[in-house]
This record gives structure tokens, sequence and C-alpha cells, in this order.
């Protein structure tokens, strides 16, 4: 079901929505990337997001039942791992169902500055039309 449901999305080079849980009955979306940010999403990204959900937590239903998992993404240098990872954190960030408060970077101390850009420069502008109560704030502890 999820592959009819993405199949237009990923057709070609442009994708139009990412959805990453649907109810089986109405296949209404239940967890899907902000439109924003899909916009700016190439296809192997889009993949690289599914697979991250998929491996970590699945759907709604599983949330319920377990803690999670967790994955490995490994792809070439300049590919998009950061852009796909601050994907999935905002997209499980601000859906109150995904029951996520904070997600915990781990970084060699030389790329933590450049994974607060990388939420920044992604996520900037994103919000601004939400309520400031599910803001996402980015911290930088190096010391």
């Amino acid at each position: 079901m999820y592959e009819q449901l993405q199949a237009s999305a990923t057709e070609g080079k442009n994708i139009d929505k990412l959805v990453l849980d649907f109810d089986e009955e109405t296949k209404k979306p239940l967890v899907e990337v902000h439109p924003k940010i899909v916009e700016k999403l190439k296809p192997h990204q889009a993949k690289g997001i599914k697979f991250m959900w998929d491996a970590c937590y699945e759907s709604l239903e599983r949330i319920k039942k377990s803690k999670g998992s967790g994955c490995i993404l490994a792809h070439c240098m300049g590919l998009g791992k950061t852009f796909q990872v601050v994907s999935l954190c905002h997209t499980l960030l601000k859906n109150p169902e995904c029951k996520t408060r904070s997600v915990l970077v781990v970084t060699p101390l030389s790329t933590v500055l450049n994974w607060c850009s990388e939420f920044d420069k992604w996520l900037k502008g994103l919000d601004d039309d939400e309520d400031d109560d599910n803001e996402i704030c980015v911290y930088n502890l190096t010391k």
C-alpha cells in the first residue's frame, strides 16, 4: 500500500509528498514530512528518510508498543545524510503522535557547528506560521 501511495510522488525527479505512515483503512497520511522540506528532497534522500523511519519506528502503532530501534545511514560524502536526519528529526518533533520530545545528535567536536548550521539552514522559516510552543531549538554542548 505504501508503494501505491508514494508511486506518483517518486516518479521522475520531483517529489510531491513523503508519507511515512498512513491509516490503512482511510489511506489518510498519519506521519508525513513537511511539504517545504519535500520540495528540496532528491529521490534518494526521500528513500533514506523512509528507510530511517522504517528501521527506527515503522508505524505509530509500533511507537505505542516499543521504545524504537536504530539504523546506520551510510553514503558517500555530499549526498545529503545530514539533511535526511534533520528532515526526520523535524517530522518526529512536530508530530505529537510520534511522542518525540527531544533528539540527541552525537558528533565529533569538529562537526558540531556544522550540524547546528544544517538544522538552521533546512528548518529556518518552516514553522513561522505554527505555534511557538512546539518550536525546535538546537543547542550545542561542546564542553
